[in-house]
C-alpha cells in the first residue's frame, strides 16, 4: 500500500466531486483509493501504485502553481473543479502497406486530435508503435519497437514518424500502428492495416 498527501489547497479539486476524479484512477490503473484526512491509500501493483502517486504529485503542482500565480494577479484563491479524464484521440493512416522484410519500417503522418501536447519529456512518453496480426485477424506479436516522437505535437498539430514495425513474425498478412503512453496505455487510433511483404 501506498500513503500519498495531498495538500489542503488541493483536496477539493483533485479528489472531485463525490471522488469522481479518484474513481477514474482506480479504473484506468487498476487500483483500490481510499481517503484518510489528507492522504490516499492507494493498494495495486506497486508499478500502479507508482503512477498515481506520480499523477497525484504532477496534479497537486499545478493546483499549487495555478493558486500563486492567480494570488500573485489579486485573485482571491477559490475552490476550482478538474477533472481527470484520458485524452488518447489521434489520426492514423488507414489502407494498405508495402513493407520491406530487410527494413521493417514505414513512414506515418499522425495528427493530435487531443487537447493536450504530445511530448517524449514527460513521465510517459508518447511513441508511436505496432501490433502485428495474421489472416484471421490473430495477434503475432503485440509489443513492437517504440519509435519516440521527434518533436512535441500540440494539439490539431500533425507529425510524419518513420515508424520501426520489428522483425515480421512469420504467417504476417496485417499490422497495426499505434500509439503508446508508456506504462499507462495504447491510444487505441490505429486500424489493422493489410501488408505487402517485399525484399
Amino acid at each position: 500500500m501506498t500513503r500519498i498527501e495531498v495538500p489542503d489547497a488541493a483536496i477539493k479539486t483533485l479528489f472531485g466531486s463525490l471522488d469522481d476524479n479518484l474513481r477514474h484512477l482506480e479504473s484506468l490503473l487498476n487500483v483500490r483509493i481510499r481517503t484518510q484526512g489528507h492522504e490516499l491509500l492507494v493498494e495495486g501493483q506497486p508499478s500502479d501504485e507508482a503512477k498515481v502517486e506520480r499523477i497525484v504529485g504532477q496534479l497537486s503542482s499545478l493546483v499549487r502553481e495555478g493558486v500563486a500565480w492567480f494570488s500573485g494577479l489579486g485573485v482571491a484563491p477559490g475552490e476550482v473543479d478538474l477533472l481527470v479524464s484520458a485524452d488518447y484521440r489521434a489520426e492514423l493512416p488507414t489502407g494498405p502497406l508495402a513493407v520491406s522484410a530487410a527494413d521493417p519500417a514505414v513512414e506515418v503522418l499522425v495528427k493530435n486530435l487531443g487537447v493536450a501536447t504530445w511530448t517524449v519529456a514527460i513521465a510517459s512518453p508518447i511513441a508511436l508503435s505496432a501490433h502485428w496480426h495474421d489472416a484471421a485477424g490473430n495477434v503475432l506479436v503485440w509489443d513492437g519497437p517504440r519509435t519516440p516522437l521527434a518533436a512535441p505535437v500540440a494539439p490539431g498539430g500533425a507529425i510524419t514518424v518513420k515508424v520501426a514495425l520489428g522483425p515480421v513474425p512469420e504467417g504476417a498478412a496485417s499490422v497495426t500502428i499505434d500509439l503508446v503512453s508508456e506504462g499507462l496505455r495504447w491510444f487505441g487510433a490505429g486500424l489493422p492495416r493489410p501488408v505487402t511483404l517485399g525484399p
